[in-house]
């Protein structure tokens, strides 16, 4: 009994000696697999493909032709041609009632200055000139403004001057306007009550 309980551990120990070469031997002869790596791509050294790639290799052109752009710039030409008498009739028409606008504003201003200043107020309409111009009796006040160049008196034709007097009915008056392009339009002063007022511009004496 004290024997056996001897050659236990002894036992044992070359079990366990004999197992962990039989381990080892296995692995020898089963070496496991190494894992590939695989490289992981740089996102900051991607070039993005080009498309002008695939239209060179295809044989295709890039860009115009100085025929393709004359003829782009002709075709731009003739419609700005087209479209210019148009564009100018109505720009000359909007100078035309902005004229007439300021015409009766400054017939205005001329009656109040005359009903303020308690003298006669001179008012000249110079056709050579294309110009408005008013002046107190005094000279206290002047003043003055002149129509755009595209825009010409056609009645009067000739300078005339008439006076404003203070709290008087103002006399008979008429202006006409036009342009190149043959549009009119008028101001004639009210006799009754004073106020400007607008018209066509037609009438006899109407130089076309």
């Amino acid at each position: 009994m004290p024997c056996s309980a001897a050659l236990r551990p002894s036992f044992l120990v070359a079990h366990r000696v004999l197992l962990a070469e039989a381990m080892r031997s296995k692995r020898s002869a089963h070496p496991p697999a190494q894992q590939e790596i695989v490289p992981r791509p740089n996102l900051l050294n991607v070039v993005p493909r080009r498309r002008g790639c695939r239209c060179r290799a295809r044989g295709c052109r890039l860009g115009i032709t100085l025929v393709e752009l004359l003829v782009a710039m002709t075709l731009v030409i003739l419609m700005m041609a087209v479209a210019y008498p148009s564009l100018t009739a109505g720009l000359d028409s909007v100078l035309l009632q902005a004229d007439i606008d300021r015409a009766g504003t400054f017939f205005s201003r001329a009656r109040l200055r005359a009903d303020v200043l308690q003298q006669p107020v001179q008012l000249t309409v110079d056709p050579a000139r294309g110009e408005l111009r008013g002046i107190s009796a005094d000279g206290q006040w002047e003043e003055s403004f002149a129509l755009n160049e595209r825009i010409s008196v056609l009645s009067p034709a000739e300078k005339q001057s008439m006076i404003l007097h203070p709290s008087t009915p103002p006399p008979q008056f008429r202006l006409r306007l036009g342009t190149e392009r043959g549009a009119r339009a008028g101001l004639r002063i009210n006799v009754f009550t004073g106020v400007p007022e607008e018209w066509d511009g037609a009438g006899e004496g109407e130089t076309r």
